[in-house]
């Protein structure tokens, strides 16, 4: 009788000495939405790449990718041709509005802790900011219709 069991005990050691995958992980979870579950892993160190003259094959690393078209009803009406030079700046800053319906829009400029320093209503196609007074850094202009985001510059102020 024992010695029916002998093959079925080396049988549950083999299963459980073997390893499909080695890998050392810092962090890992599950993620669930409403198109379904995903497991990830976050810092996986050690994987095995093998090629041939078809391609490769890089084993233990996720490579999931995702290829879809960004849509939204709203991005035809926000079509907008602007323009803000010289980049880096000194003193003036010539912000170009071209193809933007002049009511309700300003635009605003923060600095790169997004505190406001300033909001002025467009007042035309060409509107000249002053930045004499501003330090030297980099701004975040924000043009804006309806306090809607249009068009965001980095502005670098020498």
């Amino acid at each position: 009788m024992i010695n029916n069991y002998i093959p079925l005990i080396l049988f549950s050691f083999a299963i459980t000495s073997m390893i499909a995958q080695e890998n050392s992980i810092s962090s890992g979870g599950n993620a669930t939405g409403t198109s379904g579950t995903s497991s990830f892993s976050v810092g996986q160190i050690f994987y095995m790449t093998t090629q041939n003259a078809n391609g490769s094959l890089s084993e233990g690393v996720q490579q999931a990718f995702e290829i879809e078209t960004l849509s939204n009803n709203d991005f035809g009406l926000t079509k907008l041709e602007a323009v803000a030079y010289p980049n880096p700046t000194i003193n003036k800053l010539n912000l170009y509005l071209g193809d933007i319906e002049i009511k309700d829009a300003n635009y605003d400029i923060q600095d790169i802790h997004g505190r406001l320093i300033i909001n002025k209503v467009v007042d035309g196609k060409l509107n000249i900011v002053d930045m004499e007074s501003f330090s030297s850094g980099t701004y975040i202009l924000t043009v804006k219709k309806d306090n809607y985001p249009l068009k965001t510059f980095k502005i670098i102020k020498k």
